[in-house]
């Protein structure tokens, strides 16, 4: 991943504006997966939750390392900022400090590698299986914490009520399980969660 720590730190040269302590940049998906174990594949946004440090600063985010920035230019990737509600995250989120050298402006962690591959349940696109799948296969998540973390995340959508998307959730859950940890699919029901 050295070419995000260039990219970070050529963000952090043109950054504008000074700041009493860095803002911290929590990155998701599989930019956070790669810089947390030896996954590789191509990607051509770096995902990051807007928080309310980001809503500050978010147009010079979107400026300097957006999309068609210089820095998306550069180096062929850029900073995609996604809405705090639109993930799917177990509650508390995990996230951990990420050493991309010294930074004056930015502090950057990565959500944990089984939270990531929990709210890849939501969109499960073929990149998104793939990265669960590469994760699982490679005894970065396990089985317990993997399903722990999903009832915290399935806990909050309950509260939205969208009952085809807890279903998907549910069908995406037994997917992982049945292919990828080759363990009898787990038996959850949307009302045992109160609404």
């Amino acid at each position: 991943m050295d070419w995000l720590k260039d990219f970070f730190h050529d963000l952090d040269d043109s950054w504008k504006s000074v700041t009493s302590r860095p803002i911290k940049i929590q990155l998701l998906g599989s930019t956070a997966l790669m810089v947390q174990t030896n996954y590789e594949r191509g990607t051509k946004d770096t995902d990051v939750l807007h928080t309310s440090e980001i809503g500050g600063v978010s147009d010079q985010l979107r400026e300097l390392a957006g999309k068609n920035s210089k820095l998306h230019k550069r180096y062929q990737a850029y900073l995609d900022i996604v809405p705090n509600g639109l993930p799917f995250l177990p509650r508390p989120h995990l996230f951990h400090p990420i050493d991309l050298g010294a930074l004056k402006h930015f502090a950057v962690s990565a959500l944990d590698v089984t939270d990531v591959v929990v709210s890849k349940l939501k969109r499960f696109h073929a990149d998104d299986v793939e990265d669960i799948k590469a994760m699982v296969l490679a005894g970065n998540v396990t089985h317990g914490n993997f399903i722990s973390r999903f009832r915290s995340a399935f806990e909050m959508e309950v509260m939205n009520g969208n009952d085809d998307a807890l279903k998907a959730f549910i069908r995406n859950l037994n997917t992982v399980e049945r292919d990828f940890f080759d363990v009898p699919e787990s038996s959850i029901k949307m009302n045992d969660w109160p609404q």
